[in-house]
């Protein structure tokens, strides 16, 4: 899906939308609602986190559509304020865990790696399990990343936006963009190694006990 490439169909909407047609609005939620989902979900980690972000997003763009400029993309303009939404959401979480392990030692920290379903299930169980176990260690080693990093590594990876896009959502320069990119693939790199790592080391393990 070319996301980027609708521009001239999403401008008739949102202006058929600032004309005072609402239906208008929900053809846009319709089109962008799972690559907004997928951001949300990538960057909170959960899928209940993950919907009420997508949905705050789109009630803020609807609510700032009067602001919005022509002469850019819609979803570039969209993305930017689901990022920073998301943004926001981490960092209440991050005050919040802060208070409540403050507030009592015994408090187990939260878990924020939901499981991730496979469409077909009809595939080999093993190729199941490896795709799931793959998917997870790659979504693990992207809550890892610094929240600095984790919406450009989305946008340009799982997205598959482009340097200057990026640019334009972030409000960086094209420079600023690729660096960041570099420095975020290599901490993905370290963080995925470590994990398949001890997912090798705990399957080693498992079968040295069965045997």
């Amino acid at each position: 899906m070319n996301i980027s490439g609708d521009k001239a169909e999403d401008l008739i909407l949102v202006q058929e939308c600032l004309n005072g047609d609402k239906e208008a609005f929900n053809k846009l939620i319709k089109k962008y609602e799972l690559p907004i989902y997928n951001l949300a979900f990538r960057m909170m980690g959960s899928n209940e986190e993950a919907l009420d972000a997508a949905q705050e997003s789109f009630l803020r763009a609807y609510k700032a559509l009067k602001s919005f400029r022509l002469e850019y993309s819609f979803f570039t303009w969209l993305y930017t304020i689901s990022i920073n939404v998301c943004r926001n959401c981490l960092k209440r979480k991050k005050i919040l865990n802060f208070l409540s392990i403050s507030s009592s030692s015994k408090q187990t920290e939260e878990n924020n790696h939901a499981d991730i379903e496979l469409p077909d299930n009809r595939m080999n169980p093993e190729i199941i399990y490896e795709e799931k176990k793959r998917s997870e260690i790659i979504q693990t080693a992207i809550m890892k990343l610094p929240d600095k990093y984790k919406g450009i590594v989305i946008a340009r990876y799982v997205e598959g936006l482009a340097y200057e896009e990026i640019a334009k959502i972030e409000n960086i320069p094209l420079g600023t963009v690729k660096t960041q990119i570099h420095r975020a693939k290599k901490i993905l790199i370290r963080h995925i190694k470590n994990a398949k790592k001890m997912h090798d080391d705990k399957l080693a393990h498992g079968i040295m006990k069965i045997t």
